[in-house]
Order: structure tokens, then C-alpha cells, then sequence
């Protein structure tokens, strides 16, 4: 197990995050020992994940590396993604920053959340420290969860299926879930694309944004947003003891 220590802070600092905008984390990777250490670059690390836990306890995660499932000839192998290895010497540190709010927008939901980072390789599990945040869902949220459900879906191959085709996924469901408190009608299957099914999507979608354009600054739309907003837990999830 590697000693490597992991402190994170929002850069610019910031106490609220808007739901669809960018929400950039610093994080800095320090070594502290006497000697060097060579690491797989941190940003592809699949046992280095984001952790949100959400008022009530629930925690939603992602982790920063990739995983592909190969078929080839019918034998099934794992392909792990990695980056360049880099070096921290003794006493230093390797930093880098993660726009986590457009890389997975779907760990966040409206309410104060906890956010922090966690590596569990071989087992351990060491974690940052935490960070305080309060979630809001506005107007302008809702018209960036339009355009990611009107995005085409990613394509399949059944060849190489990667965890980040499921990442996607779970953004267009979170997005359609979101948008269904306002507009209970849209009919998409948040859980595949079937491309037959394509023509009633797109149609389903069209009518829920023509609604959203429609009724947006309405009274009701209005409070439906400040409710989202002052909820504990949006999904009704329940509580995770998972957490640092």
C-alpha cells in the first residue's frame, strides 16, 4: 500500500454549487516519507474515487479510472486504464485539479452535501478531508439538463464495454430524474438508449422543454425549485453508514 496522503479544497473556495455548473477541486497527493515514490498519474487511478454523501446519509460515488470489458474470441479480460507513472519525491507533492461538477454532475443533489476523496488500493482505504457544500437546483440547471438529455447516447461496443459508457448513462438518468419533478411526462429510458424507441424519445423530450419554456417563471415551477432546494433527500434514499 502506497503512503500517499490526499488534502482537496475548492478552487476558487465556494460554499454553494449550482446544479450543471463547474465545480473544480485542487487536489494535492503528498508523500510522507523519506524516500521516492513512482504512482500511477492520480487523475487515472481506478481505486482513487469521489465521494458525495448527500443529507440523510446516502453516498454516491465515482472512481477516476477507467475499466474496459473485453470479448475477445469469446474470452472475457479486464483492461485497467492508467496514465503515466510520475515520481513524488520525499517530502513533496503532486497536485492536480477535477472539474467534478461537469465530469459527474450526478453525485449532486440538491441540499448540503459532504464531499471527499478516497483510495482504496489494496484493500486500505485512505481518505481526504472533507468539504461542505450546499447544493441548489435553478432555472439555468434545468436548461443544462436539456441539452444532456438531448445529447446523443453513447455508442455501444459490445466488444469493449468501459465503465465510463455507464458513467454516462448514469448522467442521462440523473438529468431525466431531475427534470421529471417538473415535468412527471417525460418517457425515456434513463437505463438504455433503444434505438428503435429514438423517434418517441426525441418527441417526449421536445414536449417537455416546450412545457419547461412555457411555465418556467411561473409561480408553481417557482416553488417546486425551493422545495428541491430545502429538502433532505430528493430520492428518498436511504441513509449509508459508508463515509469517512
Amino acid at each position: 500500500m502506497n503512503p500517499i496522503r490526499y488534502a482537496i479544497e475548492f478552487r476558487p473556495p465556494r460554499t454553494e454549487f449550482e446544479i450543471g455548473q463547474s465545480l473544480v477541486i485542487h487536489v494535492q497527493c503528498s508523500n510522507p516519507t523519506e524516500v521516492p515514490i513512482i504512482i500511477d498519474e492520480p487523475k487515472s487511478l481506478r481505486y482513487l474515487g469521489c465521494y458525495v454523501r448527500q443529507e440523510g446519509g446516502f453516498v454516491r460515488e465515482e472512481s477516476f479510472g477507467a475499466v474496459v470489458a473485453v470479448d475477445d474470441n469469446d474470452i472475457q479480460r479486464l483492461l485497467f486504464l492508467s496514465g503515466p507513472s510520475i515520481e513524488i519525491g520525499p517530502g513533496a507533492s503532486h497536485t492536480f485539479t477535477e472539474d467534478v461538477g461537469q465530469r459527474w454532475p450526478h453525485l449532486f443533489l440538491p441540499g448540503d452535501v459532504v464531499i471527499w476523496f478516497r483510495d482504496d488500493e489494496d484493500g486500505g482505504r485512505k481518505t481526504s478531508n472533507t468539504l461542505a457544500l450546499r447544493v441548489v437546483i435553478t432555472e439555468r440547471s434545468i436548461d443544462c439538463l436539456f441539452e444532456v438529455v438531448s445529447r446523443p447516447p453513447p455508442t455501444l461496443n459490445p466488444k469493449a464495454v468501459s465503465t465510463e459508457d455507464g458513467v454516462q448513462m448514469r448522467i442521462r438518468g440523473y438529468a431525466a430524474h431531475l427534470i421529471g419533478k417538473f415535468y412527471p411526462a417525460l418517457k425515456i429510458d434513463s437505463n438504455y438508449w433503444d434505438p428503435i424507441r429514438e423517434p418517441e424519445y426525441r418527441a417526449s423530450i421536445r414536449r417537455a422543454n416546450e412545457w419547461w419554456e412555457r411555465y418556467r417563471w411561473t409561480p408553481t415551477v417557482q416553488r417546486r425549485l425551493a422545495e428541491l432546494n430545502f429538502t433532505r433527500s430528493i430520492d428518498g434514499s436511504p441513509p449509508s453508514s459508508d463515509g469517512p
